[in-house]
């Protein structure tokens, strides 16, 4: 949030509050889901690790991915990797 903010030449503060008042979600919340939709295309390959995955999504841990992954989907990021596998066999 605050290389966005800086960006655009405002506080932090500011920046999640005129975001927020443009969106709808706070500009974390968008960019949580941005980085989750982009792990969930790595992880339709079934040799690519969570961590992996984890660190390619900028996250600075498997647990802080699993656990942000879990709040926006719903499902554990192996679940979703493992579904995507069966899907592919049948």
């Amino acid at each position: 949030i605050s290389v966005l903010a800086a960006r655009m030449g405002m506080s932090p503060r500011n920046f999640q509050r005129r975001f927020k008042a443009e969106f709808g979600v706070p500009a974390t919340t968008l960019v949580d889901r941005f980085r989750i939709d982009h792990a969930r295309e790595l992880l339709r390959n079934p040799s690519v690790s969570i961590a992996t995955v984890a660190a390619a999504t900028g996250f600075n841990s498997s647990d802080s991915f699993r656990r942000a992954f879990e709040r926006v989907l719903g499902v554990s990021p192996s679940f979703n990797q493992k579904r995507f596998q069966e899907n592919d066999i049948h």
